[in-house]
């Protein structure tokens, strides 16, 4: 039996409000949390909710003071690791505490995150030198932006006003964006789509030179449904793609040819994983509806045993995610499993947050071996630790008001960037 999650909540204008207190712009306001515990009886939940005041220090007037009037929920804030980061919080209930994530960066386009009629980020995916990031559609258009040059978080009056604009856009997919994933140079970029196809990229921004900017350098057909993730194997000369027509593909870049084919009999291929870049670069991870598999990348010969595949998990999957030897899967009921790849057979955790089934986990990053960042459909990705022989709330991520945040990101410099259906990308610093 999976075990249930507690959930807070905060009131989304939390950093806003904090922010217009700090510069005087008023006196005071009062902010909502809420805390929902597991309900041991029942697998529903205890709610608990608390109203703090938000105002100066009468001493000391450039101290923001948090003081609750109502309930037993409290936000603290916890020191600060410099002045060019936000303030920490931690919140408590119950002997309970988790940290609270608020964006150290905000990424906000005018027409992709319009308020009236925002553009859902069907994919994303930040470059490894952290200088940019790409956004990927609905329509099949794809947005390059740089991750730097944007006004610091103080200089914002709220977090749904622009803060960049988008650098190049173009429409190189006749469908839904699936993924896109950047390849170690941080100037080329892969991408896959619902229309069949992958292609590599140019992920030049205006200033830079080489190659005519999100337009196709190689294009690779064979699948004959959408296709759902990719990956790129090593430094580039292979990746391999996933589908809904129930195919794993791996393909050559300098040839463009489809080398080998993965078939399974369980349903349509949802999600990729490889081992990080020291391993074994001839092994990675399928998630089907109806199972996950581990599979050998390398070439068979004709007339050679085995059909690639191996079946380690007898639960379906709707993403993944790797670290060293433990494998997270999420479903799209809202359950997410941890596997060690050594001995998969019965998974080390299993839990769900949320109200019955139609919570989808649609997206896993572990920050590292102990933190695991769960984005859900419900609009409350969260970090859950695994820490001390069990699962517990280590951070709710506050950012999206309700708006799905589907991707999360580790980049390389330890960053956890995160993209919504509200067309906004954040940044958040680990703590």
């Amino acid at each position: 039996m999976h075990e249930l999650l507690p959930i807070t909540t905060v009131q989304p204008s939390f950093t806003s409000v904090l922010t217009d207190v700090e510069q005087g712009t008023i006196p005071y306001e009062d902010i909502w949390v809420s805390r929902y515990d597991p309900d041991p009886k029942r697998e529903s939940y205890l709610s608990e909710h608390g109203k703090l005041r938000v105002s100066l220090d009468d001493h000391d007037r450039n101290l923001v003071k948090l003081t609750r009037r109502e309930g037993s929920v409290k936000i603290e804030r916890a020191p600060a690791q410099d002045h060019k980061h936000p303030p920490r919080y931690v919140l408590s209930s119950r002997n309970e505490t988790s940290k609270l994530y608020f964006p150290a960066q905000s990424y906000a386009d005018a027409f992709y995150a319009n308020q009236a009629s925002p553009h859902r980020i069907t994919a994303f995916d930040i470059a490894p030198n952290e200088e940019k990031f790409a956004m990927g559609f609905l329509d099949g258009s794809i947005a390059l932006c740089s991750a730097s040059n944007v006004p610091p978080p103080r200089d914002r009056l709220s977090e749904g006003e622009p803060t960049i604009k988008v650098d190049l856009k173009e429409r190189p997919h006749k469908s839904t964006v699936t993924s896109l994933r950047f390849f170690p140079s941080s100037k080329v970029l892969l991408s896959t789509s619902a229309d069949f196809s992958l292609h590599i990229l140019s992920a030049n921004t205006a200033s830079e030179a080489d190659g005519i900017p999100l337009q196709p350098a190689r294009t690779f057909q064979a699948h004959t449904r959408a296709v759902t993730d990719a990956c790129i194997v090593g430094v580039g000369r292979t990746v391999i793609s996933a589908s809904a027509d129930t195919t794993v593909r791996v393909w050559d870049v300098p040839s463009r040819q489809n080398t080998s084919t993965v078939w399974f009999n369980d349903g349509g291929v949802t999600s990729l994983a490889l081992p990080s870049e020291d391993s074994d670069t001839n092994t990675a991870y399928a998630a089907t509806l109806g199972g996950v598999y581990r599979l050998d990348l390398r070439a068979r010969a004709e007339g050679e045993e085995g059909d690639g595949k191996e079946k380690i998990i007898e639960s379906g999957a709707s993403s993944l995610a790797l670290s060293a030897n433990l494998l997270a899967t999420g479903s799209a009921k809202g359950v997410v499993r941890i596997f060690d790849v050594r001995a998969p057979g019965t998974p080390l955790h299993e839990w769900r947050r949320g109200w019955g089934t139609t919570v989808s986990v649609d997206s896993l990053c572990f920050l590292n071996a102990s933190k695991l960042v769960v984005c859900t459909s419900d609009g409350m990705p969260y970090v859950a630790s695994l820490k001390d022989g069990g699962i517990k709330v280590d951070a709710e991520i506050v950012g999206p008001d309700c708006y799905p945040a589907r991707h999360a990101r580790l980049s390389s410099g330890g960053a956890l960037w995160t993209a919504a259906d509200d067309g906004i990308v954040r940044r958040y610093d680990q703590w």
